[in-house]
């Protein structure tokens, strides 16, 4: 917190959307910038936002399978005969409620014109996902107060001149739009594209770096076990939101957020906040390697992060989850490969043994070279074997072992979340519990090494000093 009388309340927050009542405040100040605060203590596990999307953009690979409007995924019977935006080719839409819905922000927005330049869309690549998000954000009246735009700093980065490439086109786009009043799409849309808009190159180029700044990639909300989410690589529609978009970063972040296939946001608590404390997000994978989250935050968000979590002196963490010594460096490499060829055995061919069998061997052969069982390629693993060891167990007639195993693995994950992040209360440890009834009738911490002896010949004692540290963790308000 700022020293007093630098921060300033701002009037009453707008949402497309749901609040929980009296919870949050928008403040500013010169260091954070426009934030999101609690108005009142807040429990963990509380909704505090549900919100619809500003502007949504799909991705080229989505073009022709994805209705642009709702989100909805085509079907097959649909694929056959799509609804489509005549004049470029490349939207379609589920329904012609959603193309009549649609029909002004596309046309009159430019994302029309800009879609049936071929010349531009080959600039652009994946790119134009971004133009076309800026174009419709453009489309709208100015969102007050403005985001972000960080255009300054984005315009020193190695993607400045794709920015400006991407502006230009951007600036073509709206000057070749057609008219709302001869397009026959634009004809059927419920809005008249904003009158007086500043169309110039400046204005283009402060709402792209606005969608590269403040937009958020809309990753499924529910993931195959083991798999990772994709970011930033254009794969997924993107989105930019009233309030979503204004939460900061912090590595420990005291919130999270889903998506709807829709697109609606919905941000939880994920612990207490008290009154007047800054609710926060991850714009990042937590459980990177400090230097790595450091170094990926400031190349796409141009700041260099100095949470709490970033600045915790090297004795927190040391032989953690940061980057290891340069003699454990290619295990990690090597238990990096295992992971992936287990997840894939696991999620692609549905083979639980096999990948119980790559992971394990993959992890025990890391630990013994040195790589903690706190790094981060370990917490991969314990991911994936306590996926393939329950799932195994679902099929195996012999389910004692492989339901001990899937406990011994998730209570790991559980402590080295908990010795890294303080994250116990997200509900890693809850799950590992719900594991340790399941194979041993009892969740009471006697059990912990229980859950690790039957499998204790081969396997690194680490992994066995990791699990003493549950312990303290298995409390009986978390059960």
């Amino acid at each position: 917190m700022d020293a007093p009388g630098s921060e300033t309340a701002t009037p009453a927050l707008r949402v497309a959307g749901k609040l929980l009542p009296g919870a949050i405040q928008l403040r500013f100040d010169q260091k954070r910038g426009f934030h999101i605060v609690a108005a009142r203590d807040i429990p963990a596990g509380a909704t505090v936002l549900k919100e619809r999307p500003l502007a949504v953009s799909i991705p080229a690979s989505a073009w022709q399978s994805q209705c642009r409007a709702c989100l909805t995924a085509l079907t097959p019977k649909a694929l056959q005969n799509p609804i489509r935006c005549t004049r470029c080719n490349q939207t379609v839409y589920c329904t012609q409620a959603c193309a009549q819905n649609d029909a002004a922000a596309h046309a009159g927005s430019g994302e029309c014109a800009l879609l049936h330049d071929s010349d531009a869309r080959q600039q652009l690549g994946e790119f134009v996902r971004e133009a076309c998000l800026a174009l419709r954000l453009h489309h709208l009246p100015p969102v007050q107060p403005l985001l972000q735009a960080n255009v300054d700093a984005l315009l020193d980065g190695p993607d400045a001149q794709l920015l400006l490439d991407a502006a230009a086109c951007m600036v073509q786009a709206a000057r070749a739009k057609a008219d709302a009043s001869s397009n026959a799409d634009a004809k059927k849309g419920k809005a008249e594209p904003i009158a007086g808009t500043d169309d110039s190159p400046e204005a283009m180029l402060g709402n792209l770096c606005r969608v590269v700044t403040n937009g958020h990639e809309l990753v499924p909300a529910v993931l195959p076990p083991g798999s990772a989410p994709a970011h930033t690589d254009g794969s997924l529609p993107g989105a930019i939101y009233r309030l979503l978009s204004r939460l900061n970063h912090a590595c420990r972040p005291n919130t999270a957020y889903f998506f709807k296939p829709n697109g609606v946001a919905v941000l939880r608590t994920l612990r207490l906040l008290s009154a007047e404390e800054e609710l926060t997000i991850s714009y990042v994978d937590v459980l990177l390697p400090r230097e790595l989250r450091r170094s990926q935050l400031h190349e796409r968000f141009c700041f260099w992060c100095e949470c709490q979590q970033c600045q915790a002196s090297m004795a927190e963490t040391q032989g953690m989850a940061d980057v290891p010594p340069q003699a454990v460096a290619s295990a990690a490499c090597e238990l990096d490969r295992a992971v992936a060829e287990g997840t894939a055995l696991l999620i692609e061919q549905g083979d639980a043994a096999a990948a119980w069998a790559k992971l394990e061997a993959g992890l025990c052969t890391a630990v013994r070279a040195g790589v903690h069982p706190f790094h981060h390629r370990c917490l991969e693993a314990y991911i994936g074997l306590s996926s393939a060891c329950r799932i195994f167990a679902d099929k195996d007639s012999e389910k004692a072992a492989a339901r001990h195993r899937a406990a011994a693995y998730s209570l790991l994950l559980a402590v080295a979340l908990d010795a890294l992040l303080h994250k116990g209360q997200l509900g890693v440890m809850q799950q590992a519990a719900r594991l340790l009834k399941v194979a041993y009738g009892q969740t009471h911490a006697a059990v912990v090494l229980n859950a690790y002896q039957p499998f204790h010949a081969g396997l690194p004692y680490q992994l066995a000093a990791a699990l003493t540290q549950c312990s303290s963790l298995l409390e009986p308000a978390s059960m």
